[in-house]
């Protein structure tokens, strides 16, 4: 047998059939419920990562768009 580099997984995933008692029903949703909540998280944290990016680098076009403070200005700016 070769060794998988999921090797932990694949013993959790073992353990969890065995506790299922051979209800293959039983070990399917326990399953399904493990890749939910695994994909949830990744959801999660995708939506912080990009939450983040907004404070590390906020929207320099914002507000005013483009323009500086003296281009708004009616006096001295671009016209």
């Amino acid at each position: 047998m070769t060794k998988s580099v999921y090797s932990f997984i694949r013993t959790e995933l073992r353990t969890l059939q065995n506790m299922c008692e051979g209800d293959n029903e039983l070990f399917l949703n326990q399953l399904a419920n493990m890749i939910g909540k695994r994909d949830a998280e990744i959801e999660k944290l995708k939506m912080q990562i990009s939450n983040d990016s907004w404070i590390t680098n906020p929207d320099r076009q914002g507000g005013g768009g483009g323009w500086t403070a003296d281009e708004l200005d009616s006096n001295r700016g671009w016209k």
